[in-house]
């Protein structure tokens, strides 16, 4: 299976949210890594445990830590 369901969880999660993720983290290879890291970490599974509400501000916290 290529596309688990954690990362189609994550894929549609995080849709919304890639412009702003782009206006914030504007170098295209610096916002590779974040997307490489966030992959690569907890938050898939976080995704799945909590809710939107808590998946957004962890999101929003990682986004400020990585800038």
């Amino acid at each position: 299976e290529i596309l688990t369901d954690e990362m189609a969880n994550f894929a549609r999660f995080i849709g919304p949210y890639r412009h702003r993720i782009r206006s914030l983290i504007t170098d295209s290879l610096r916002r590779r890594q974040f997307y490489l890291n966030l992959i690569q970490s907890d938050f898939p599974s976080f995704l799945t445990e909590n809710s939107n509400e808590e998946a957004l501000s962890e999101l929003i916290r990682r986004v400020s830590e990585f800038r």
